[in-house]
C-alpha cells in the first residue's frame, strides 16, 4: 500500500486503493488502472462501479457478501445479512450494526472513507509531493523583477496551488512559506494569517495575507514591501 494511497477496499477477488491528491481531488487505483475524481462523491461512485462491475442490480450483497475497508483508522467489514433482501451489516473489532441496501452502503462507505482520510492525514501520510517552488521565486527574482506586483501575483498563485495539494491547506501553505525561507526570503509570521519581512531585514520583502472563504478554502494575497528606491 503506497503512502499516498492509504485506504484500501477489498472483496473476494479484487481490491482498490484510494489516495488524496489535494484540492478535493482523489486518485483511485485498481490493478494497473488509475483514475482521478474531482470530488469525494465522484470517487465513491467510481469505486462502487468497480466493486460491483458485472453484478446484476438487486444481487449486490449476494455477489459481494464481504467488503473490507482498511486504513490508518482501522478496519471495517461490510457483511451480507440475511435480514435484508439485498443488504449488509457492518462490524469492526469492537462494534457492529446494520447498513442496509446498496444506497445505504454508499453512504456508509463515503463516511468511512472520509474518516479514514482524516486519520491518514493526522498520521502524517501526505499526498503526492508537490514539485518545489520555481527558482524564479527566490529573493533575487524579486530584486530583478521589472513588475514586482505581477511577480508577487504569480508567487501567490504558486503558493495557493501548493496549499491546495495538501489535505490540510494550512499545513500545505506553511510548508510552502518555509520553502520561501530556503529561497532567501526573510519572513516573520506576525499572526496565523500573516507573514511579512522583518523591519530589520534589508529590502526588498514580501507581505503574505491569508483569508478563508465560506467553504474553508484558503485565499491569499502577496504584496511587495520596502522596495528599493
Amino acid at each position: 500500500m503506497a503512502a499516498s494511497d492509504p485506504i484500501v477496499v477489498r472483496w473476494h477477488d479484487g481490491h482498490a486503493s484510494l489516495g488524496y491528491l489535494g484540492g478535493h481531488r482523489w486518485r483511485l487505483g485498481h490493478g494497473a488502472d488509475l483514475h482521478e475524481a474531482a470530488t469525494t462523491d465522484g470517487v465513491i461512485e467510481a469505486l462502487l462501479a468497480i466493486v460491483f462491475a458485472e453484478v446484476a442490480p438487486g444481487h449486490e450483497a449476494q455477489a459481494r457478501p464481504r467488503l473490507t475497508l482498511e486504513g490508518p483508522g482501522g478496519t471495517i467489514e461490510f457483511v451480507a445479512r440475511d435480514k435484508f433482501v439485498n443488504g449488509w451489516g457492518w462490524r469492526t473489532a469492537t462494534a457492529a450494526g446494520d447498513v442496509g441496501p446498496p444506497d445505504a452502503l454508499r453512504r456508509f462507505v463515503r463516511a468511512e472513507i472520509a474518516r479514514q482520510a482524516e486519520e491518514a492525514w493526522a498520521s502524517g501520510i501526505a499526498p503526492t509531493p508537490s514539485p518545489p517552488l520555481d527558482a524564479r521565486f527566490a529573493l533575487d527574482g524579486l530584486r530583478r523583477a521589472t513588475d514586482p506586483a505581477a511577480w508577487c501575483a504569480d508567487l501567490g498563485a504558486a503558493l495557493l496551488a501548493r496549499a491546495r495539494t495538501h489535505p490540510s491547506q494550512r499545513v500545505g501553505l506553511d510548508l510552502a512559506v518555509a520553502e520561501l525561507g530556503r529561497l532567501g526570503h526573510p519572513l516573520r509570521r506576525w499572526s496565523s494569517w500573516e507573514w511579512c519581512k522583518p523591519e530589520a531585514a534589508p529590502p526588498p520583502g514580501l507581505a503574505i495575507t491569508v483569508t478563508e472563504d465560506d467553504d474553508d478554502r484558503l485565499e491569499l494575497t502577496v504584496e511587495p514591501t520596502a522596495l528599493p528606491g
